[in-house]
Order: structure tokens, then C-alpha cells, then sequence
């Protein structure tokens, strides 16, 4: 019989993380389509996508015998799209103020989305 090896790591006396050794390598198929343009002191960057994994890795959580078990998993069935927005403007040439927007929706067994808004960066 062979000896199959695997990972554990302890976090704490009741948190425990597990390799597993029947996960399949994620391979993915992907379509971005992006513009850009820039007039004076203003940037705009727009940018679609959509992605298609196959055998995609996840992570699980378990509880057994009060022992809170971490592992990773593949999972047959994974798509995700999404819109990302990055608005720029620079009013002097020192100064910069960025916005950026982005909001995806991941469809595993339950259709989810979420959407990041209000990141505002002040450059100097």
C-alpha cells in the first residue's frame, strides 16, 4: 500500500487546515474587452470579462469532533462576469483624484453579486 502524504497546518488548538490529494489542476477560459481613452486631465478605462474555470479550486470548511477542518475542493461548475471602472483626473500636474468601480456576478450553485463602489484615492 503507498504512503500518500498530505499537509496539515494548525492555526490554533481547534483550527486545523488540510491538503488534499485528489484535487485536479483549475484550468480556465477567459474573454476581457477593455477601452481606454484620455482627454486633457481626464482618464476613463472600462473593462468587461468573463470567466470560465474548469475544475475550479474552493475552499470548505468542516466541523468534526469540535475541530473546525479547513480543505480545498474542485467544483464542477463556476462562471464569473464582471464590469471594472477606473476614472481619473488629474486638475494639476502634482494632484490626482481616482475613482474606481467594480461589480461581478459568480454563479457556482447560487447566483451572487457584488459590487465594490466608492474607492476614491487622492494622489499627491
Amino acid at each position: 500500500m503507498p504512503i500518500e502524504y498530505t499537509s496539515v497546518a494548525i492555526f490554533d488548538a481547534t483550527t486545523y487546515e488540510q491538503g488534499n490529494l485528489r484535487l485536479m489542476p483549475e484550468k480556465s477560459s477567459n474573454l476581457d474587452l477593455g477601452y481606454g481613452f484620455k482627454v486633457e486631465r481626464f482618464q476613463l478605462f472600462a473593462d468587461a470579462y468573463a470567466n470560465y474555470p474548469k475544475d475550479f479550486i474552493t475552499q470548505i470548511t468542516t466541523m468534526r469532533n469540535n475541530l473546525l477542518i479547513t480543505t480545498y475542493i474542485n467544483t464542477p461548475f463556476d462562471f464569473k462576469t464582471g464590469l471594472d471602472l477606473n476614472v481619473r483626473y488629474a486638475p494639476l500636474h502634482w494632484f490626482d483624484v481616482t475613482y474606481n468601480f467594480n461589480s461581478f456576478k459568480q454563479s457556482k450553485t447560487e447566483k451572487k453579486t457584488e459590487t465594490n463602489r466608492g474607492l476614491i484615492r487622492l494622489g499627491l
